[in-house]
């Protein structure tokens, strides 16, 4: 049963045990031990991620309040001036995020071999045609 149940059934609280596990309840005649709800140790970070975080999220153990690169440019783009040490900031903050920039995508190899080919065709002909030139 919990503390709210026997309270019900009218019993009080008489004191808790000395480890602090189990509350005494009793009516005057009879007296119960019903087990102590723990309370959940907090996180000590996050009264400090409370006080120090801009933005109102959830407690991730992150302290995440520099703006991102897109939130500075839409500053700019609306006339207000920003400081380049937090775009500087902005952007280091979003490649540890992985927000990095996605590389473009790279040609392939065969078509790459296929251009040196015909580069080294065309440079031949040229080649062929100043030798007989010369001759």
């Amino acid at each position: 049963m919990s503390r709210e149940q026997i309270e019900a059934a009218g019993y009080g609280f008489h004191h808790q045990s000395d480890d602090g596990k189990y509350l005494i309840m009793g009516n005057g005649t009879r007296a119960f031990a019903v087990a102590a709800e723990q309370p959940e140790k907090a996180n000590p970070l996050k009264h400090i991620e409370d006080t120090v975080e801009q933005n109102d999220n959830n407690f991730d153990g992150i302290i995440n309040n520099t703006p991102t690169v897109d939130e500075l440019e839409a500053k700019v783009k609306a006339g207000e001036t920003i400081s380049l040490v937090d775009l500087a900031n902005a952007v280091k903050a979003d490649k540890e995020r992985g927000k990095e920039a996605k590389p473009e995508k790279k040609p392939s190899i065969r078509a790459q071999l296929r251009a040196d080919k015909e580069k080294a065709q065309k440079k031949n002909a040229k080649q062929k045609l100043q030798d007989l030139e010369r001759s």
